[in-house]
């Protein structure tokens, strides 16, 4: 009875969290994508909406897959401790994939930068 209840509470705080920083990457990251490709506009709603979808995707493998280990939870206590853990677990790759794609944003607009800077100086 336990397992059922944590998969609904499971499900339901994944699904929130999932949705929201989502929604939140989705609004906020077309200002990178266009000055990632400045020069490509067109391009830049619809990459925006497949890095959406690719994130929602990886968020509900990764769920699924997390749900196929569970065990057998007995009390109150062990379903607490499984879904703490579950939902950190998950909150701390989202948290990790962010700053790793911000890291990856810096390097790319540092590197595109310097090479703008040498491409105008060799003119």
């Amino acid at each position: 009875m336990y397992n059922i209840i944590a998969y609904i509470i499971f499900l339901a705080v994944v699904f929130f969290i999932t949705v929201k920083v989502g929604w939140v990457f989705y609004k906020n990251g077309e200002v990178y994508i266009k000055m990632l490709l400045p020069n490509e506009l067109h391009l830049v709603q619809s990459i925006n909406k497949l890095l959406l979808v690719g994130y929602y995707l990886l968020n509900l493998g990764y769920t699924a897959f997390t749900l196929s280990f569970w065990k057998q939870i007995d009390s109150f206590a062990g379903m607490c401790d499984v879904l703490f853990k579950n939902a950190g677990t998950i909150i701390i790759c989202l948290a990790l994939m962010h700053y790793f794609n911000l890291i990856w944003i810096l390097i790319y607009s540092r590197s595109h930068n310097k090479s703008a800077i040498a491409g105008k100086n060799n003119t």
